[in-house]
């Protein structure tokens, strides 16, 4: 998939938010936030699809997306939580 384009889940309006808010985040404890309610709607979204009249093999796909992108968000908490912990330098400049 081309950088930027958007799949159906992304064009859902909760996901472009927080996406915003993450994009927008001026300290790590809002980048972290945002990044751990990326989880919260990311989790909602994984019970839902499970839980769809969908086939099986239709689902899968789906779900393999919702895990990928439930990881990239994880690993960001973890890392930004590693250096708000342990003080660790991090130079940032929001874009």
């Amino acid at each position: 998939m081309p950088v930027g384009a958007l799949t159906a889940m992304d064009r859902d309006n909760e996901l472009l938010r927080c996406h915003d808010r993450i994009s927008q985040a001026l300290t790590l404890e809002e980048a972290v936030r945002a990044h751990s309610d990326m989880l919260d709607i990311l989790d909602r979204k994984l019970c839902r699809i499970r839980c769809s009249q969908l086939r099986d093999d239709d689902k899968a796909p789906m779900i393999e997306d919702v895990i990928g992108r439930m990881r990239h968000h994880r690993d960001a908490v973890d890392r930004l939580t590693d250096i708000i912990e342990y003080g660790r330098v991090f130079n940032w400049t929001p874009q």
